[in-house]
């Protein structure tokens, strides 16, 4: 018959082990937890590991736009945001709407173009886990109802931003579009200090036309050569950035708006060490 000592010895293992057991199993959760990071967000809703892609997103609101841009551009983020890759250019936008791609929104404004600061992002954000892609082992780690919350504001987030730009009222309807000086602010700007083993990817969202004091494709040329004479001295360098244009036509523009016109914007990507991969036309 064992003794009260010898119980109490036993009592004791049999303490000690439910004790490791219930520490391995806290161990275990912990290490699916860190495994799946994609549930662990920083302030801007990225993976705390890092985004594994960067989008700058440009909209030029230079110059009014109509109702029919508008909705066409907030329908295609919409799209593109809640996960609803279809059509030519679906590879593309996977990968610059994926889950942990960084997604920065700049701005048109000449007044930070022409800064020392440069330009920066009006908007900052991942999109996040989607409820369709969590994995079982990720469903005990979060709530997919909370997730559609966030993918919904989200959503509306961006869209309140692209229609109040789009829509300044503080944009005459003739007015300096410095598209090209834009875009060499961006290659300068937080977008290409990220982890440049990333991949990284623009969009551009405008009628691509360049109307400044020193360039106007209405006033000058839609030639490449003609603008790369004048200004061999304009630097940037976007680093294999894989471009798509959303290319909105304007009907008092059809002399200037062209195939001739998409292929200067080729080759001025290609100056800048970039590529365009898609053109959409609105």
């Amino acid at each position: 018959m064992a003794t009260l000592k010898q119980r109490r010895a036993q009592q004791n293992r049999i303490a000690i082990f439910g004790f490791l057991a219930i520490s391995i199993v806290i161990s275990g959760f912990a290490l699916l937890y860190w495994q799946n990071s994609d549930v662990a967000r920083d302030q801007n809703n990225c993976p705390l590991s890092g985004p594994q892609a960067f989008t700058a997103i440009i909209l030029d609101q230079s110059e009014r736009y109509s109702a029919n841009h508008i909705q066409a551009v907030k329908a295609l983020f919409d799209q593109w945001l809640k996960g609803n890759f279809t059509g030519l250019h679906k590879e593309f936008n996977e990968k610059a709407f994926s889950t942990d791609a960084k997604l920065e929104l700049f701005v048109m404004k000449n007044s930070e173009i022409n800064s020392i600061e440069g330009v920066k992002p009006v908007l900052s954000k991942c999109i996040g886990l989607r409820p369709e892609n969590v994995s079982t082992t990720q469903s005990i780690f979060v709530n997919s109802e909370f997730l559609s919350e966030d993918l919904e504001e989200i959503v509306a987030t961006f869209d309140e931003e692209i229609t109040q730009q789009m829509n300044s009222p503080n944009n005459p309807t003739t007015a300096t579009s410095p598209l090209m000086e834009m875009i060499v602010s961006v290659s300068n700007s937080s977008f290409l200090k990220n982890d440049a083993s990333k991949p990284h990817y623009m969009i551009v969202v405008s009628d691509m036309i360049q109307e400044s004091r020193e360039f106007s494709h209405r006033r000058n040329s839609t030639d490449f050569k003609v603008w790369e004479e004048s200004f061999r001295h304009v630097r940037g360098d976007l680093k294999e950035s894989k471009v798509q244009l959303i290319y909105l036509n304007r009907n008092d523009d059809k002399t200037t708006q062209n195939r001739k016109h998409v292929i200067f914007w080729e080759d001025f990507f290609d100056y800048l060490n970039a590529r365009i991969v898609a053109v959409i036309s609105r």
